[in-house]
């Protein structure tokens, strides 16, 4: 089970009749996996939902005791939607907006003194490298991605003010991708949180199953983000 301890609200958050908690990891722990770390040249962190923005504030309070001169980078769906807010309050040194490559290899420059042709990076989804999995000592889970944006505006969902374009991955890096951390950490389920993984159905998802049926691979799939119901056809 996780970790949980409540902690108090946000004052954005104080006329909710609910508890508000904190998931993951103790600080303890943290503080102690940090401590063993040598001195990293940047620290990124993300952000999920916009009202978790407390805990990226606390781990980046946290992160500048330990490395007080290693610059800090926040980006994610917090840092995108609201950028003034994490740019005045979450005490980063650099608040990026959005999926820009360029702008994350430009600061980390500064820093490590390398340059890089951040191009490569812009030339598709199937451009990006693998996400560096293999750091973590437990890992029973993979997410993918084989496609990002909507092509939907519905009001209530901020996508695509995240990811204004829709653009999707070539299904066989999909499944080579899952094929990589099945054998290399024996990794049996998988995430997929596209936010509309079943448009173009016919020249992505169903082709990812069956080349995944093919190779006969004894994986799960999952779909937190969930998928459209008039969708599912008897092919899926």
């Amino acid at each position: 089970p996780f970790y949980k301890e409540e902690v108090k609200k946000p004052a954005i958050l104080k006329n909710i009749p609910r508890r508000y908690s904190r998931y993951g990891i103790t600080e303890e722990i943290f503080l102690n996996k940090l401590k063993k770390l040598p001195p990293p040249q940047g620290v990124l962190i993300t952000s999920i939902m916009t009202y978790w923005y407390p805990g990226a504030f606390r781990v980046i309070e946290i992160i500048k005791k330990i490395f007080p001169d290693i610059p800090i980078i926040l980006g994610g769906v917090y840092a995108t939607l609201c950028f003034e807010h994490a740019f005045k309050f979450s005490g980063a040194d650099y608040v990026i907006k959005g999926n820009i490559i360029r702008d994350l290899i430009k600061i980390l420059e500064q820093y490590n003194g390398n340059k890089d042709d951040y191009s490569k990076y812009e030339k598709g989804l199937d451009n990006l490298p693998y996400p560096a999995w293999d750091l973590y000592s437990d890992l029973d889970y993979i997410p993918i991605l084989s496609s990002r944006g909507c092509p939907y505006r519905c009001s209530y969902c901020a996508s695509f003010k995240i990811n204004p374009k829709l653009e999707f991955r070539n299904p066989e890096e999909i499944v080579k991708e899952i094929e990589y951390w099945n054998k290399r950490r024996g990794i049996n389920d998988f995430i997929f949180y596209d936010d509309a993984l079943l448009i173009n159905l016919e020249d992505n998802f169903l082709i990812i199953l069956e080349e995944l049926i093919n190779k006969k691979l004894a994986i799960r799939l999952h779909t937190p983000n969930g998928i459209h119901a008039r969708m599912i056809n008897k092919e899926i």
